[in-house]
């Protein structure tokens, strides 16, 4: 369509500024207006009954004219043409009125349609050949060597016949040096305004390369943006850390035509890189010998490491300013290394590498280093939910056997059984047996993963429990262990609440003592009123406690 815009506008240029063109379209003009006038002049002279050899010079040029307008000649032909029949009738003009007449109009409209139709130089010969005409027909005429066919015409004197040619060639010369002049501004401004097309023309071709330049980075940014976002999206379903950086290092490499990409995860010191995934077979090989590169200033690692920024390596380079690249392929020709920071911890490198000599604007390497921020937020995740997981199992192995101890102890020296009968509920002792359990259904209460008793269901006769039954059984016990395990916690609850108690009331009672026996002998008689205390000795000072003695100190 730019193109189809650029031919039109050049053709509609060359089409306004084309002198050759317009003179074509004026001669036609004045063609066909000297053939509407030659009819009607033509026709006049049949009316008025003009003489045989009139009519038949008419009728001639005439028809010269109307030939000249109907057959498509050369332009030069029909110039040359017009150019004729005006002579000619300035030629009759003389003959018949001499210099009275209109010869000196056809004279004067020879020089300026010559100058029109072809040039001022034509002009000048049209001038020249009116004026020897002029000076040709008057020297007949004075001569008496000619005598004009209209008779009342007066032959003139020498005078009359010089003015005239003065005056044409005067007014020759006027009319030859003003269509010079306006020629010469036409040509300038048909020149200046070409100048004008030509750099609108150069700036319009200058635009669309341009448009079509952006346009392909807009294209290849929307690209990159896509590939981007999928990568990202793949990576936000991985939990698992070799995998996601498996995966990461192959869709890069598809997605963005790399030939190489590597990824490394530094250690704690950031002073080793350790080549963790590969989406080339090279890459592959490399990393089952476990292939570590040392992290110093003169390498790339090193580099990423301490600026925190990118380093892109393109062949040829100079070799002063070139970093060395341990982990570089023979077969790559270019290098991009990013580094992957999350929650401003540096985690490792992501190294790029092609076998061309590749080049990336700044929209490139920003979208680059936008997705290996986002590479290094999903690997810093993944290793918060492994970690997470880590704790999770381990508290729950801590609460497991948390609750495996409070409750031995809390049965420590019984255990609580109690059943169900139609004739209602008790408690029975564990050491009578009552029926085989093994003939019932047999639920384990469970709390936290710990086993804490067991609930048992038996029939009056032997049937097959459903899964539905089971199900329900099930849930029942695990409600039952949750509600023993709140009625425990309550118990503990409220023994804490009255040991607190009695320590208050004891604190209390000792505060209101300033005597120092009285205070002790008070101190010994409250800790003797505690439950399973027989004895209470309060011992101020070295003493040895007597022999036989079981009280509690």
């Amino acid at each position: 369509m730019n193109q189809t815009v650029s031919n039109s506008t050049v053709e509609s240029s060359s089409s306004i500024f084309n002198y050759g063109k317009w003179r074509e379209g004026f001669l036609q003009a004045i063609l066909i207006g000297a053939g509407i006038f030659g009819f009607i002049a033509l026709t006049a002279n049949f009316i008025s009954g003009a003489s045989p050899s009139d009519l038949i010079t008419y009728s001639t040029a005439f028809a010269i004219l109307l030939l000249a307008i109907l057959i498509p000649f050369p332009y030069w032909f029909k110039a040359l043409v017009f150019l004729i029949l005006e002579y000619a009738l300035a030629i009759s003009g003389f003959l018949d009125t001499g210099l009275w007449g209109d010869s000196r109009v056809f004279l004067l409209a020879l020089v300026v349609t010559a100058c029109l139709l072809f040039s001022p130089l034509a002009g000048i010969i049209t001038t020249i050949l009116g004026t020897l005409t002029t000076i040709l027909f008057g020297s007949l005429i004075l001569t008496a060597q000619y005598q004009l066919t209209n008779a009342n015409m007066p032959p003139g004197s020498l005078a009359d016949w010089l003015t005239g040619v003065l005056t044409n060639i005067l007014l020759s010369v006027v009319v030859i040096i003003g269509v010079r002049l306006v020629q010469g501004e036409f040509d300038r401004a048909r020149e200046q305004a070409g100048a004008v097309l030509q750099r609108i023309q150069e700036e319009s071709k200058n635009l669309e390369s341009r448009v079509e330049e952006r346009t392909s980075q807009l294209s290849q940014k929307s690209e990159f943006l896509r590939s981007a976002i999928f990568i990202a999206r793949s990576l936000a379903e991985l939990q698992n850390v070799p995998t996601l950086l498996e995966k990461t290092a192959q869709l890069t490499a598809d997605l963005f035509g790399f030939y190489h990409v590597a990824i490394y995860l530094f250690d704690k010191e950031r002073k080793v890189a350790f080549l963790q995934a590969a989406s080339s077979v090279v890459g592959n090989k490399m990393m089952e010998k476990g292939f570590q590169i040392e992290s110093n200033p003169r390498n790339v690692t090193g580099y990423v490491s301490e600026q925190g920024k990118f380093y892109l390596g393109v062949d040829p380079q100079d070799d002063k300013t070139r970093l060395i690249s341990e982990g570089k392929l023979e077969t790559s020709h270019s290098e991009l290394a990013m580094p992957l920071n999350a929650r401003g911890k540096l985690l490792g490198i992501i190294d790029f590498q092609s076998k061309e000599s590749r080049t990336f604007n700044d929209d490139e390497m920003e979208i680059l280093q936008s997705l290996a921020d986002q590479i290094a937020i999903s690997i810093d995740s993944a290793h918060l939910i492994s970690d997470t997981q880590a704790y999770v199992s381990e508290l729950q192995s801590l609460t497991s056997k948390q609750t495996r101890g409070v409750w031995e102890q809390h049965l420590k020296n019984r255990t609580l059984i109690y059943q169900y009968t139609p004739s209602g509920t008790k408690s029975i002792d564990p050491s009578v047996n009552k029926g085989n359990p093994k003939e019932g259904m047999q639920i384990p209460l469970r709390l936290r993963g710990q086993e804490i008793g067991q609930l048992v269901l038996q029939s009056q006769q032997a049937v097959k429990w459903t899964d539905r039954e089971r199900d329900v059984a099930e849930k029942i016990a695990t409600q039952v262990a949750l509600a023993l395990d709140n009625s425990r916690l309550l118990e503990e609850t409220r023994q804490r609440a009255i040991q607190q108690q009695t320590v208050n009331e004891i604190s209390a009672r000792l505060s209101r003592s300033l005597d120092i026996d009285t205070l002790l002998r008070t101190a010994a008689r409250e800790l003797g009123t505690l439950p399973d205390v027989v004895e209470a000795s309060v011992v101020v000072g070295e003493a040895k406690a007597s022999e036989g003695s079981d009280g509690h100190h």
